[in-house]
């Protein structure tokens, strides 16, 4: 992801992917059948930095990853069940809370695989998690950031009535 020209091609591929998921029901079930392609997004998502051309390929990565995970309740449950993907969610939620569109795609992401898959709730209610959650939570209302305060709190009380 470092060099420059390497980075127009991974942003190339994962345009693709998210134009694709997002038109195609069976690209997204052969996405989620595939091995190992969302544990690579997740890793390259991970691997990003707050630069804006690494915000915009991880905003494709997590619109990719929403496509699939909101088109059935199965597909959410291949998502989540792809190590580790809500520590990485929760990690972009925290590093990226004052960036409202990646920050939205991933509250929102981890809403849907927290309401469709127990392991993914049952994570995002872990005591580590409701920590991270709330300090996040904290800086937001500190900061002023409405929409994103508006967000996190949204996710929070999914999980509170789960």
């Amino acid at each position: 992801v470092e060099s420059g020209a390497r980075l127009e091609d991974v942003r190339g591929a994962c345009a693709a992917l998210e134009s694709s998921t997002r038109l195609s029901p069976s690209c997204c079930e052969a996405l989620a059948a595939s091995d190992g392609a969302i544990a690579a997004l997740l890793k390259l998502a991970r691997a990003c930095n707050r630069s804006r051309p690494h915000v915009d390929l991880l905003t494709l990565m997590l619109r990719t990853l929403a496509n699939v995970s909101e088109r059935s309740p199965k597909l959410a449950c291949c998502v989540a069940d792809t190590e580790p993907c809500v520590d990485v969610l929760l990690d972009l939620v925290q590093v990226f809370r004052d960036r409202p569109v990646p920050f939205g795609i991933a509250t929102g992401l981890l809403t849907t695989l927290a309401a469709a898959d127990v392991g993914a709730r049952n994570a995002c209610c872990s005591p580590a998690a409701t920590k991270r959650l709330a300090s996040v939570a904290a800086l937001l209302k500190l900061r002023d950031h409405h929409a994103q305060g508006a967000a996190l709190a949204a996710f929070r009380r999914t999980l509170a009535t789960a």
